[in-house]
C-alpha cells in the first residue's frame, strides 16, 4: 500500500510539473521579433514634401552607369561603331551616344575617359550629371547626361522568417509597391505595425506605418523607398505556439514518466 501511495505522489508531483510547463509557455516572450521599439519610442513624422527631393547621395562601391548623347539627347538612335559609342550623321551634326559603367572606387571617385578621375561620393546624382555636362562640353556638341545608380537597394524582413534583398529598378518605388516585389504581407503578420528604417543605424529615422487602413494605405502608396531603406514586417506574436515548440522535448519526457507510472499503478492493484 505505501509502494501504491509513493507511486501516486511521483504520477502527481510528473502531472503538476507538466501544468506548470504550459502555464509559464503563456509568458514566453518571443526572441525572434526584431527592431522591437519601446511603447513610447518617438516615431518620425513622414512628410511627402522632403521625402520626394532627391536626398540619395553616391557611395562608395555603388555602381554608376553613365550615359552621353550629343545634340542634347534629341536623337537616341545610332548605328554602333563599338560597344560603347554609337553614332549617326556626320562633323559638327553627329549625333554620339556613349554608354559606361563605373565602379565608385574608395577614394571616391570613379575615372572618366577624357576627363580623368571625377569625385562622385557625397554628390547626388543631379549634381554629378551637371558636374560631367560641364566637364564633357569641351569635347561634344551639346551633351546631354543620363547617369543611374544600378545597385541601389533595400531590405524587406516579413514575419520573422523571410528576407529579401531587393534591386531598385524603378526611382520611385513605393512601400507598397516593395511590399509587393517582396511576396507581400502574409496572414501571420503584423500589417499594422510596419516599421520603415533609413539612415545610419547608428542614429536611424524610423517611421511606423498601419497599412490596415485605408489612410495607412494611402500613406504606404505615396511613401517612396530609399536606397539602403530597410522594411520590417512584425510577426504576429504566438507566444504560447512558440514556447510548446521549444519545451516539446520536455513535455513528451514528462508523458512518458507519467505513462510509466500510471502503468506500474494500474498493474499493482
Amino acid at each position: 500500500m505505501e509502494r501504491l501511495y509513493a507511486y501516486k505522489r511521483v504520477a502527481v508531483w510528473a502531472l503538476s510539473l507538466l501544468v506548470v510547463v504550459v502555464m509559464l509557455s503563456s509568458c514566453y516572450t518571443n526572441q525572434s521579433i526584431m527592431l522591437k521599439t519601446p511603447d513610447d519610442y518617438p516615431f518620425a513624422v513622414y512628410n511627402d514634401s522632403l521625402n520626394n527631393k532627391e536626398t540619395y547621395k553616391i557611395a562608395v562601391a555603388d555602381i554608376i552607369t553613365i550615359n552621353v548623347f550629343t545634340n542634347e539627347g534629341r536623337q537616341r538612335l545610332g548605328i554602333v561603331i563599338d560597344p560603347l559609342v554609337s553614332g549617326v550623321g556626320s562633323g559638327s551634326n553627329a549625333i554620339i551616344q556613349t554608354q559606361m559603367a563605373y565602379l565608385v572606387e574608395p577614394d571616391s571617385s570613379i575615372h572618366v575617359p577624357l576627363i580623368g578621375r571625377t569625385k562622385v561620393v557625397g554628390y547626388t546624382i543631379r549634381q554629378i550629371e551637371d558636374t560631367l555636362t560641364h566637364k564633357l562640353s569641351k569635347y561634344y556638341n551639346t551633351p546631354y547626361i543620363e547617369l543611374r545608380v544600378t545597385n541601389r537597394r533595400f531590405m524587406v524582413f516579413i514575419g520573422g522568417n523571410t528576407a529579401k534583398v531587393i534591386t531598385m529598378a524603378n526611382e520611385r518605388t513605393t512601400l507598397i509597391e516593395a511590399l509587393a516585389l517582396a511576396g507581400g504581407i502574409p496572414p501571420l503578420s503584423k500589417a499594422y505595425n510596419i516599421k520603415l528604417i533609413r539612415g545610419s543605424l547608428a542614429n536611424p529615422i524610423v517611421y511606423q506605418i498601419d497599412l490596415s487602413t485605408l489612410e495607412g494605405s494611402k500613406l504606404g502608396g505615396s511613401m517612396v523607398i530609399q536606397a539602403n531603406d530597410i522594411i520590417y514586417v512584425e510577426p504576429v506574436k504566438r507566444n504560447f505556439d512558440q514556447a510548446l515548440q521549444q519545451s516539446v522535448g520536455y513535455i513528451s519526457a514528462l508523458v512518458g514518466v507519467f505513462s510509466v507510472i500510471t502503468t506500474i499503478i494500474v498493474l499493482t492493484r
